[in-house]
């Protein structure tokens, strides 16, 4: 078992007390909308660091610029935001406590084999009746 812990989203304020750095890799889903926005980063344990590499939506631009100003959180190192692409007069390009990326951290290489690989497994499953990988489930949002 490599987890120490499982949190529960009312245990969120606990949870970012615990927590140099926050890494939100979360999907846009109507859960994690604004999970990360109002207040709440104000529980973070000082100093944290808040990534993100999920869906800007997590948290809003206004509120990531509020944690920092608010010194809740140390520094955001964003490679999504809220509204992409981020506005040329967004107070992110030039905070101090921001680092911005191309929104670039889930660059994948495939290797063609690997896909007809995926896609031969997933078509004799198809065939058999079988439920197929990697399918997204459109009422979760992933």
């Amino acid at each position: 078992n490599y987890v120490d812990k499982y949190w529960r989203s009312d245990e969120l304020p606990l949870f970012l007390q615990q927590c140099d750095y926050i890494v939100s890799i979360l999907p846009s889903t109507s859960e994690t909308r604004g999970m990360l926005g109002s207040d709440i980063l104000k529980n973070a344990k000082k100093n944290a660091v808040l990534i993100n590499v999920g869906r800007g939506d997590v948290i809003s631009e206004a509120d990531i610029v509020k944690a920092l100003d608010s010194g809740w959180i140390s520094a955001a190192i964003l490679d999504v935001v809220e509204k992409e692409p981020l506005s040329s007069e967004s107070l992110l390009w030039t905070h101090p406590k921001c680092i911005l990326t191309p929104h670039t951290a889930a660059v994948v290489v495939f290797r063609p084999e690997d896909i007809a690989d995926a896609f031969s497994r997933n078509y004799q499953d198809f065939l058999q009746g079988n439920s197929i990988s990697g399918t997204i489930d459109f009422s979760r949002g992933y």
